[in-house]
């Protein structure tokens, strides 16, 4: 009897006795044979997700008090997809599962290297150092967002379309990209590179880019991460879209000089009144009390007027979530909040107040990028949440305000959001 018999006998003996006690959300652990036609699987969070996404050819053997998985390489050669996130979401369904590493973000990525029939790989907020895709030829999507992987070589994946990687607001600069070789890759029509260490970048193989570029957050040339001065074909420039192309320039075209900024965001409300009432309407509402905090950074009045904000899929649809009715003017050094609806009640520290448009901003709590396009459709301004997407019932804001990086807002004083005013609550 071969390897593969053993193992699938072994593991209808091991279901038919506990058939009783086993539910679909349950982890079986099937006792194997080991030989040398199984690969060791060394990072048990690895392994543990792969046997809960009934992964073939993945195999689990409990071993005293500890499991060890294993890979059969040609059987793991059929998996299309692999999705391997750790977002919040991802880890409250892995926790209610009953997986052991639920929390444990995945460090080694050891034997993925054989799912060579991959096509989309998605490893979003893990904490890998290093990857190697080389074999992974037939890859067409990765989205690793949130790693602290500082070298990527994509030289092999020639049929790549979309590569999703933001940087870790936690990494060094060595987990960073600081370089990155995209010419093989001429069918990329979605590079979502933001936050990292890149001063330039070889586009002129790229000419497939129509979805999505964003480079913001990068140094750039001149060593800024706020200036948009990356620069790009002009034709690539030309045909992506707008509100697509971001962090990027053409020629010696001057780059903006951001004034509007995101101060501080409310996402998920907490659960009870008046801990979540943010607006002061005295009714706490997942939706209504929601909220962004605006600031202007420049030394004139600045006129958002007809600005648009967007959430991810309304981005997506081209439908805002808000409109900013006309005559819509921040003096300098002053802010405006966006509730998601309600009757904001109170002076919050003078500041602007207005609510959304379509009466809800529908920010996801799991994870979300924020727009915001001027009248024309050019992009302004962005903030991805899903970094700050593990700890809801409070604000995310800047400290210190304006110029530092996002915090939760009960992190610095024993208040859960103070939108209008600086963190200690005092005016701008």
């Amino acid at each position: 009897m071969n390897l593969r018999h053993l193992l699938h006998s072994a593991l209808a003996c091991i279901c038919f006795f506990n058939l009783w006690a086993c539910s679909s959300d349950d982890v079986v652990l099937e006792d194997i044979v080991i030989d040398d036609d199984l690969v060791l699987i060394p990072d048990p969070a690895f392994g543990e997700y792969l046997k809960f996404l009934n992964t073939p050819g993945v195999y689990a053997q409990q071993e005293g008090e500890s499991t060890t998985y294993y890979l059969h390489p040609e059987e793991v050669k059929q998996v299309a997809e692999l999705s391997l996130s750790k977002t919040s979401g991802s880890i409250q369904t892995l926790a209610n599962a009953g997986l052991s590493t639920a929390e444990t973000k995945i460090t080694d990525l050891t034997g993925i290297a054989y799912f060579t029939g991959l096509t989309r790989l998605v490893l979003t907020s893990n904490s890998l150092t290093n990857l190697d895709v080389t074999t992974l030829t037939a890859l067409e999507a990765l989205e690793m967002n949130f790693n602290l992987v500082g070298e990527l070589d994509l030289s092999k994946n020639t049929k790549l379309t979309t590569l999703r990687y933001a940087a870790s607001v936690g990494g060094t600069a060595e987990q960073k990209l600081a370089v990155l070789d995209v010419s093989k890759n001429m069918l990329l029509a979605h590079l979502h590179l933001p936050n990292h260490n890149l001063t330039t970048i070889d586009l002129s193989e790229n000419a497939a880019l129509t979805e999505r570029l964003d480079l913001s957050g990068n140094p750039g040339p001149d060593a800024d991460p706020s200036t948009a001065d990356i620069v790009i074909p002009e034709d690539i420039y030309n045909q992506l879209p707008p509100a697509g192309r971001l962090g990027v320039t053409i020629g010696s075209t001057p780059p903006e000089t951001p004034v509007l900024v995101i101060n501080e965001v409310l996402y998920d409300p907490a659960d009870d009144a008046p801990d979540g009432d943010a607006n002061g309407d005295g009714t706490r509402s997942p939706k209504d009390d929601e909220f962004i905090e605006l600031y202007n950074a420049g030394n004139q009045i600045l006129d958002i007027s007809g600005y648009k904000v967007y959430d991810t899929k309304g981005l997506t649809d081209g439908v805002p979530v808000h409109t900013f009715p006309a005559d819509t003017k921040i003096a300098p050094g002053k802010v405006l909040v966006l509730f998601g609806g309600g009757t904001p009640t109170g002076d919050f520290g003078g500041a602007i107040v207005q609510t959304s448009t379509s009466g809800d901003l529908n920010l996801t709590n799991a994870g979300d990028i924020i727009t915001i396009t001027d009248p024309a459709g050019n992009v302004i301004v962005t903030l991805d949440i899903e970094p700050f997407s593990s700890n809801p019932n409070k604000s995310y804001t800047r400290n210190p305000d304006i110029t530092g990086e996002f915090v939760q807002h009960s992190t610095i004083n024993d208040k859960l959001f103070s939108p209008g005013t600086k963190v200690d609550g005092s005016p701008f």
